[in-house]
């Protein structure tokens, strides 16, 4: 009876909520599917162009680290309509990424790509790839060139554009095998877990300029090369051994050793990704010559990063700023005096 007394007058509370003071407009039902939809297909739109602009950004960066990188892929650089199962695609999705279309056709190219300097543009429809005929089995294609890809083959590639066969030749590029993915959050912020590359939304509004998301990604392919996230889950491990062993003894460590261990060396090795990643930067080409300006703009938006910490796993935001600039200033002087723009060891 009690319950039965608490839950009336809960639902009381509810039922004298205050309500809006004027009425609501009649939305025509048919108007609102239509705005769905277009709003679906400019949200889709605008991941597919994000997307397209990490591929543009990071592909010449795992490109000309590719002889650095122990961990390597043959990539053909081009993204294309086929798919093996489209029935998981929406309409709005299969209407956006042309997953639909009949034939295999190319839906981009990345500008730094052998398959681009080759030739190769946009909406080419692809008629045969070396002894590969398309068909209507995308399987098949797909499987097709995984083949092509292990073997490293020069590809020859037939296709049509505006109603004329053309070809075109090229070798597979050799590139750093950690696939940049896209990540739907709106923190400005970015992450490695050894074998890929997470760049979130916020983060792709944040570096507006080429050269702050080419750092970006240059620092976490550093985490990803330089095996900071194994190192890290290594020094956990250790730490965990220790609370364990305490817990044997009868001492509750509370996991405080296993804490500790998974931030043992975390600045260093954040400091470690930004050195090695102004190599990869310069050596893909972009100017490195303001770019150490992305750690003032970001103190600007989050002005608790400008303090040292010794707790923190980052460096704070004046220390990044000034290493990246000696780096740089490292760089300069091996390419005045034509040394290989490759990162000093411990050992050197």
């Amino acid at each position: 009876m009690i319950k039965f007394l608490k839950f009336l007058v809960l639902s009381t509370l509810i039922l004298s909520c205050a309500g809006p003071a004027t009425q609501r407009l009649n939305i025509d039902s048919n108007a609102l599917d239509a705005e769905t939809k277009l709003q679906q297909t400019l949200a889709l739109q605008k991941i597919k162009e994000r997307y397209e602009r990490l591929q543009r950004v990071g592909y010449p960066i795992l490109k000309n680290s590719g002889d650095l990188c122990d961990n390597t892929v043959n990539s053909i650089g081009v993204m294309f309509n086929a798919y093996v199962d489209t029935d998981k695609y929406s309409e709005i999705e299969k209407e956006v990424y042309g997953i639909d279309e009949e034939g295999i056709k190319v839906t981009y190219v990345i500008p730094s790509s052998a398959a681009f300097k080759s030739g190769l543009r946009k909406n080419d429809e692809i008629l045969k790839i070396n002894n590969l005929e398309v068909s209507s089995d995308r399987e098949k294609f797909h499987k097709g060139l995984e083949k092509f890809r292990n073997k490293s083959e020069t590809l020859k590639v037939e296709f049509l554009r505006d109603g004329v066969s053309k070809s075109v030749s090229f070798d597979l590029d050799l590139i750093c095998n950690y696939p940049i993915l896209l990540v739907q959050n709106d923190s400005v912020n970015a992450f490695a877990n050894g074998s890929q590359i997470g760049i979130t939304t916020g983060m792709i509004r944040f570096a507006q300029r080429d050269e702050d998301l080419g750092l970006v990604i240059a620092h976490e392919l550093g985490h990803n090369m330089m095996g900071h996230i194994s190192k890290l889950r290594t020094n956990s491990l250790l730490g965990t051994i220790v609370d364990l062993a305490a817990a044997y003894y009868g001492v509750n460590t509370q996991g405080v050793f296993g804490q500790t261990g998974a931030r043992m060396y975390s600045q260093e090795f954040e400091a470690e990704a930004d050195y090695v990643g102004i190599y990869y930067l310069e050596r893909a080409g972009y100017s490195t010559e303001n770019v150490a300006n992305f750690w003032r703009e970001m103190a600007v938006e989050h002005p608790g990063s400008i303090n040292q910490s010794h707790t923190s796993t980052h460096p704070a935001t004046p220390e990044r700023f000034l290493e990246i600039n000696a780096a740089i200033k490292e760089i300069e002087e091996k390419k005045k005096s034509n040394q290989q723009l490759i990162p000093n060891t411990v050992a050197e």
